[in-house]
């Protein structure tokens, strides 16, 4: 097969049409070495190579990665598999028209307009020149026998100028254009799984803490201690404070020896705080936009944990 620099070392046929067999493009493969990547627009977001794997499997323990396997490559970094390849085509200097020449030129040409189809692109072979952009171009020889063969080019603007570009120039430059994007969207597809695990982790970690005190001697939530300067305006504004902890509320009255304590009272301290029902924390779990089970947030006081530990020991031994 034959690649673009194959092609570059003749003389150039900036043909239009159907190629041959010879002259399909294969990009040259890039080196796939990264160390890491950067998130689109933002170069302080990275994610490093030896990332990737603990990235997955916390997608795995967090029931997400079903959802995400076919958008994100697998135990590596995405990078562009191809070398961007290097495209000059033939350029022309540019030559403003006087308004009244250009529409004259315009009017009296009859050849089709050439890409890009914007309204202002025209080849007049008779007076050998044409138009993109409002801009006059010398049309050489070697481009008139090119059009009166039949056959057509692209034109683009390109720094100023107009290149002229073969069939097999396009042709690489579409297909890197191409890698480009899907890989550009596979990177961000791993920079949108990364915060999914953010936001799954806490609600994960929560689940599992649910599930190994629902054997408690009581019903029971998470709930946090209101404190006034959790109240004002430079605070989270619901009480909180960037060093509050999560406490184990008692949901029902209990009594067990030496341990006693009202319904929606803490399990840290007995007494001195008013009902916890209105510092509940919790998780909605969501399925179609209806709520369908909720989760306690997971329970961070030292002295609540300690607390349960014995209470759980006290269960086990029974």
């Amino acid at each position: 097969m034959t690649t673009l620099n194959d092609l570059f070392l003749g003389s150039l046929d900036r043909k239009y049409g159907r190629m041959n067999d010879n002259e399909i493009i294969h990009l040259e493969a890039a080196a796939a070495n990264l160390d890491h990547i950067v998130y689109p627009g933002n170069k302080h977001q990275k994610i490093y190579a030896a990332d990737v794997p603990g990235l997955i499997s916390k997608a795995k323990e967090f029931n997400l990665w079903d959802s995400w396997k076919h958008k994100v490559t697998s135990e590596a970094l995405p990078f562009n598999p191809y070398v961007k390849p290097k495209i000059s085509g033939v350029l022309f200097k540019t030559d403003h028209l006087d308004r009244d020449v250009y529409e004259h030129l315009l009017q009296s040409t009859s050849f089709p307009i050439l890409v890009p189809e914007d309204g202002k692109t025209f080849v007049n072979t008779e007076n050998k020149c044409f138009s993109l952009n409002n801009a006059l171009y010398d049309l050489s020889e070697e481009m008139v026998n090119h059009l009166n063969q039949g056959k057509k080019f692209w034109l683009y603007s390109c720094n100023g100028r107009v290149a002229w570009y073969t069939r097999a120039e396009i042709e690489a430059q579409n297909k890197w254009k191409s890698a480009e994007i899907e890989t550009k969207e596979k990177i961000k597809s791993l920079f949108e799984l990364a915060e999914e695990i953010l936001r799954a982790k806490p609600i994960f970690d929560a689940v599992k803490q649910k599930n190994i005190f629902s054997v408690l001697p009581f019903t029971w939530y998470t709930g946090i201690k209101t404190v006034l300067s959790g109240l004002t305006e430079k605070s989270w504004g619901d009480g909180e404070q960037a060093n509050t902890v999560n406490h184990l509320v008692v949901a029902e009255d209990y009594s067990n020896g030496r341990l006693t304590r009202k319904a929606h009272s803490f399990l840290c301290t007995a007494g001195g705080f008013g009902s916890a029902e209105d510092s509940k924390k919790e998780y909605s779990l969501k399925i179609a936009g209806y709520i369908v089970d909720t989760v306690p947030h997971k329970i961070t006081c030292k002295t609540c944990l300690s607390r349960i530990e014995r209470l759980l020991n006290n269960v086990d031994e029974s």
